[in-house]
């Protein structure tokens, strides 16, 4: 009787903990405001955005105790140069970039307003 209880209580804990400690991903549309609204902040324009996937971050790379995370696979992404930039890069307003195989990380933000930020990105070569 008292393996019993014992075993039970384990498996109640670890059920517990395993439910606790997973989060579910954001919504599409709540990641493509997310990207869209950064980018827009950095002079550009998002044109075009196919998402292809959104995936926790990889076990090894989480922290304990932190805020939780997901890679954005991009299929496809392509921006529009709002203003000019300096001239050593030459970009010109109204020229677009487009770019394949992107990876965003998001995190939850920290503090009272539990809003999601972009925290890297990779395969995206913008300024």
């Amino acid at each position: 009787m008292k393996k019993t209880k014992t075993l039970f209580c384990a498996i109640t804990a670890a059920l517990i903990f395993l439910l606790t400690a997973c989060s579910s991903a954001p919504e599409e549309r709540v990641v493509k405001n997310v990207v869209i609204n950064y980018f827009e902040l950095k002079g550009y324009t998002v044109v075009h955005l196919d998402i292809a996937e959104i995936r926790p971050m990889p076990m090894g790379e989480k922290q304990y105790m932190g805020t939780p995370g997901f890679d954005v696979v991009l299929r496809s992404i392509t921006l529009e140069i709002k203003d000019d930039a300096d001239e050593k890069w030459s970009l010109e307003k109204g020229k677009q970039h487009s770019f394949s195989n992107g990876i965003i990380r998001i995190k939850k933000r920290t503090g009272p307003v539990k809003d999601w930020i972009i925290v890297n990105i990779s395969g995206i070569p913008v300024l």
